[in-house]
């Protein structure tokens, strides 16, 4: 069984040209087939707001299909076909993200190569955008800043995500990391049509550049895929760029606590921990999942369900950036009850005081994770392109099967590194 996983998992890579590299797995299990352009730039404040909006209003409309009606219409006659253009960040990796996905060659009744056709509507509207007078439409980009601002004002909507979020503002506040993958409002109202429109050149002929192929796809349509891109992107000038580095910092100086009044009826509580020590990434999953990475944890059994002074209560590791985060909701007068206990645990795990259950249960846990990944195309993209940006090598079963071999001194030693950084506490006004 892990044979074939690793062969199912295989990423083959093809290079395009300078920075723009396409990466192919195979899955015969998928009936369909997905394609993701991922586009890689340094997060900043200074670009943050800029690289959010781009992907809205290229979905606009493209010189072949100048609105997002045609676009739609476009997308229905390829079967139905899903297009995303969103915004992430993969510690300071801020990567635009363009994705559509239809049926598999192997089940459209066409003519045609469906796959083909996708990857060219998906290619108009990254390269081949809606200008006007060397500018981006203006009533497209002010429309667009309209949107970005209301989601940057609906962060606030889900206190959970907004306490974790103030809590990485205020921790990395002197690192990229503490830059909302939104940006500002401030910045996004600023912008221009003409800025951005510059900003998209700069973006395309100084970034890495990602393109993956998740399904059932065979050499045939491969050679003609990768022969497309290569025409695609001919005119278009490219640097060999690597992927943008991320600030790990491991040390930790006097806890900085920060506590925010708020209209919300159930308080939150965010703490974050650096971890100081170098620890191999699967100890560190496997450390994360006993203290509170899932329903069989300490967090979880301790915190919420025996003491009851939480409504739920987590640890997550962040691999990218080094970090761990405990986020729960609380009761404000069970603030220091839920702080002491959540070290506590914590201090037992750094002592090494948890069962062998407890060790099989949180690999079993994250090795179940890690399958079920196998179940999404997009997750499948995600797996690999965040392996290529940490240089990993990893396939999931590789992976699964080094976290089963985490010993417990390996969890310790993990453990022991991770050391409180910053408390963050949103309670109600009351």
């Amino acid at each position: 069984m892990a044979l074939i996983s690793k062969v199912v998992e295989k990423v083959r890579s093809i290079r395009i040209k300078d920075g723009v590299n396409l990466h192919c797995i195979d899955d015969k299990k998928f009936k369909t087939t997905t394609i993701g352009v991922y586009i890689h730039t340094p997060l900043c404040a200074e670009n943050a707001s800029k690289n959010a909006l781009l992907p809205m209003v290229l979905k606009r409309g493209c010189k072949k299909y100048p609105t997002f009606d045609e676009i739609e219409k476009k997308l229905g006659d390829l079967c139905g076909a899903i297009l995303n253009c969103s915004v992430v960040k993969r510690g300071e990796d801020h990567i635009l993200c363009f994705d559509i996905s239809t049926i598999s060659n192997r089940y459209y009744v066409g003519e045609e190569n469906i796959m083909l056709l996708c990857g060219e509507l998906l290619f108009d509207i990254i390269l081949k955008p809606m200008i006007k007078d060397g500018a981006f439409l203006s009533e497209y980009v002010e429309s667009e800043k309209k949107n970005l601002c209301d989601n940057i004002d609906a962060l606030v909507n889900d206190k959970q995500s907004y306490a974790l979020w103030r809590l990485y503002e205020i921790m990395c506040k002197d690192e990229a990391y503490g830059t909302n993958d939104l940006g500002t409002k401030e910045g996004a109202e600023a912008i221009g049509p003409c800025e951005l429109y510059e900003h998209y050149k700069k973006l395309l002929s100084e970034s890495k550049i990602d393109i993956f192929v998740c399904g059932n796809a065979d050499q045939t349509d491969i050679d003609e895929f990768s022969k497309f891109i290569k025409d695609a992107f001919e005119n278009v000038k490219t640097t060999d760029a690597p992927y943008p580095s991320t600030q790990i910092v491991s040390t930790v100086g006097e806890v900085n606590n920060v506590n925010e009044q708020f209209d919300t009826n159930q308080a939150k509580l965010s703490l974050g921990f650096r971890v100081v020590e170098n620890v191999d990434y699967p100890a560190m999953l496997v450390t994360n999942s006993v203290w509170g990475g899932g329903p069989h944890s300490k967090l979880f059994n301790n915190v919420r369900e025996k003491l009851s002074l939480a409504y739920y209560a987590f640890s997550r590791y962040e691999k990218f950036k080094n970090t761990v985060l405990v986020g729960m909701g609380i009761e404000t007068q069970n603030y220091q009850k839920a702080f002491d206990e959540t070290l506590l645990q914590l201090k037992n795990v750094c002592d090494g005081d948890f069962s062998e259950n407890e060790l099989a249960s949180a690999k079993a846990y994250i090795v179940n994770m890690l399958r079920s990944q196998r179940d999404s195309q997009y997750a499948m993209l995600d797996f690999h392109m965040s392996s290529m940006i940490r240089g990993a090598a990893d396939d999931i079963e590789s992976l699964c099967e080094k976290v089963e071999a985490v010993s417990k001194d390996e969890v310790i030693k993990a453990a022991n590194a991770i050391k409180l950084d910053t408390v963050y506490f949103l309670c109600g006004k009351q």
